[in-house]
């Protein structure tokens, strides 16, 4: 898993999706404080391959964070 900017200045998480929906549920979630999360994407990309997720910040947002959450269905 990996974060880099996108071609826009947006920040973006890249990871590798190895399950299916049925056995693990991803979530990309992104925050300005580390304290409220908000989601981006549920089971994005396809299963076997590498995701990326862009952000996509509120006007005005300087700091922003990303996380991928995983979890049983």
């Amino acid at each position: 898993m990996s974060t880099a900017l996108d071609a826009n200045g947006k920040l973006t998480l890249i990871f590798f999706r190895a399950r299916p929906a049925t056995e693990l549920t991803y979530t990309v979630q992104a925050s300005s404080d580390l304290v409220t999360w908000t989601d981006l994407a549920t089971n994005p990309g396809t299963v076997g391959q590498n995701v990326t997720v862009t952000d996509s910040p509120p006007a005005g947002a300087s700091t922003r964070f990303l996380k991928l959450k995983i979890t049983p269905p």
